[in-house]
């Protein structure tokens, strides 16, 4: 493992001041600092101490699929570049966007 350099302990002390970590104990976090991740490679992520850990965190909001995958990035970068994810605001004030319609339309018995 190697030591905290300077970026590192700018990166902690703009953590502890700005971000409110929900799930986290306020006087833990102010104590101890966060872990700043600096690299995911797959299922594995890499703190700025060098120390790597399996990130197994998953729930409503999210689910691993991997760091680093090049054909994720792709999909989404030709999905901004298209214009076809819309914020869920101007979804909701009647507009669509493609591929939004797509699921239902592969299978009729549920748009119905």
């Amino acid at each position: 493992m190697t030591g905290k350099t300077p970026e590192t302990t700018t990166l902690e002390t703009l953590d502890k001041e700005r971000v409110l970590h929900p799930s986290t104990s306020i006087v833990d976090h102010l104590r101890t600092g966060p872990r700043i991740m600096t690299d995911g490679s797959g299922v594995m992520l890499t703190d700025s101490t060098g120390r790597r850990y399996l990130d197994a965190f998953a729930g409503l909001w999210c689910v691993n699929i991997g760091y680093g995958r090049a054909e994720v990035a792709d999909a989404i970068a030709a999905q901004s570049q298209a214009a076809r994810l819309l914020p869920h605001v101007l979804v909701d004030v009647e507009r669509a966007a493609d591929p939004a319609g797509r699921p239902a339309a592969r299978d009729g018995s549920r748009a119905r």
